[in-house]
């Protein structure tokens, strides 16, 4: 998947690591499609929302804490 948003982007740089590239483009497309969005449309005003709604997924493949900062991180992305 592409796009030239650079906050998805950014989440993919932060999630991928961690989840594989393929299952961070489906975290987000998860979350687009459930917001009836697309992955240009997201914005800083998304990122609070897509945290909460992956978090859960997160903790699965890296535990409470590490899905916590993850999230935290990206909920943060559109204020840097």
């Amino acid at each position: 998947m592409e796009t030239q948003n650079p906050l998805v982007k950014k989440i993919i740089e932060v999630l991928a690591p961690y989840l594989g590239d393929n299952m961070a483009w489906a975290s987000i497309k998860m979350f687009t499609k459930e917001k009836k969005i697309s992955l240009d449309e997201i914005s800083s005003r998304h990122l609070p929302a897509l945290a909460a709604k992956i978090e859960p997924g997160l903790r699965i493949f890296v535990g409470q804490v590490k899905a916590e900062a993850l999230t935290s991180e990206i909920a943060n992305l559109g204020k840097q």
